[in-house]
């Protein structure tokens, strides 16, 4: 279970001015999973035109984030669609009905405090 959700509200409102506290979550949830090193999750990872996707299991998500009560697998189609629509993430879906997701552009801007790329100040 991931204990802790971590969004910086302020910058998250700035970035997406609809976005909810679920939205918060997940996108907290996406950056830890895409982010982290463990070897489980490393295996179920894939390159798709020179950038590195991370399988995301719905069912896992809904487990792994108690506080996502009532959420089903359906339901989070269409938040998946906003978070890349307003730029967090990328997706790629395979056959199967396995959705893949990579950080996007204005993912680190919710955890960094100068960002590298195209958002970069410095």
């Amino acid at each position: 279970m991931k204990f802790f959700i971590n969004i910086n509200q302020a910058e998250l409102t700035k970035l997406a001015p609809d976005a909810t506290i679920v939205d918060g979550a997940i996108l907290d949830y996406i950056y830890w999973v895409c982010n982290t090193t463990s070897a489980g999750i490393e295996k179920s990872r894939i390159t798709f035109d020179n950038q590195r996707y991370t399988w995301i299991n719905y069912d896992w998500l809904i487990k792994e984030m108690p506080l996502l009560k009532g959420k089903s697998k359906g339901s989070l189609t269409p938040i998946f669609r906003r978070l890349e629509e307003w730029g967090f993430i990328k997706t790629y879906g395979v056959n199967g009905g396995k959705k893949y997701v990579a950080p996007g552009d204005k993912l680190d801007l919710l955890h960094v405090d100068k960002p590298v790329g195209k958002y970069s100040t410095v």
